[in-house]
């Protein structure tokens, strides 16, 4: 039985061939479009107008690619959400700490992984000032790959803040798992 990647592979060549068919046409034969002379001489234009079957195609090879894509994504059934652990900044592993501090000042998604445990880490960039947090909204497993998906919260409307620099992040903790961490 077929699975959804071959039918990609098989789209994706399909509009890669066409492409290249209908480019090969358009170099051999242009279409011109003439007005009639005395229009041509009354306005002094001839328009000259080539194919757009490239353009045309293009769009057609989006479009089954976007259609394979979405084909693949409903594929990824949700197996359950995942155990895991925020970490302060006094309970980080020092490569973590290490990461953290090389990243900052922009914001960041990466991940870390020693032999029991996977660290993802979320960084949101320099903030003017203190007060922001975030929120993991949800992390679950699917075949392939491990979904995270968090909100960066800014401080309350009349909250007091630190009138200092931040460079808020988070660091989530789980059991290893080998699979390919996903950032929504």
């Amino acid at each position: 039985m077929k699975n959804k990647s071959d039918d990609l592979i098989f789209h994706t060549t399909i509009c890669v061939e066409a492409s290249q068919i209908a480019y090969d046409a358009t170099k051999k034969s242009p279409m011109r479009i003439s007005l009639s002379d005395s229009y041509a001489k009354r306005f002094g234009m001839e328009f000259v107008m080539k194919k757009n079957i490239i353009n045309i195609l293009f769009i057609v090879m989006f479009g089954c690619l976007l259609c394979s894509c979405e084909d693949l994504e409903k594929e990824e059934k949700k197996l359950g959400e995942l155990e895991f652990e925020i970490l302060t900044d006094e309970d980080l592993p020092t490569e973590v700490e290490n990461i953290i501090f090389d990243r900052q000042k922009s914001e960041f998604m990466t991940t870390y992984t020693d032999k029991d445990d996977l660290y993802i880490i979320i960084g949101y960039g320099k903030q003017a000032t203190g007060g922001y947090s975030i929120r993991v909204d949800e992390l679950y497993e699917t075949k392939n790959n491990i979904y995270i998906g968090t909100t960066f919260l800014g401080p309350e409307r009349n909250e007091k803040v630190t009138q200092a620099e931040s460079y808020p992040h988070i660091v989530v903790k789980l059991k290893h798992i080998d699979k390919t961490v996903v950032f929504k």
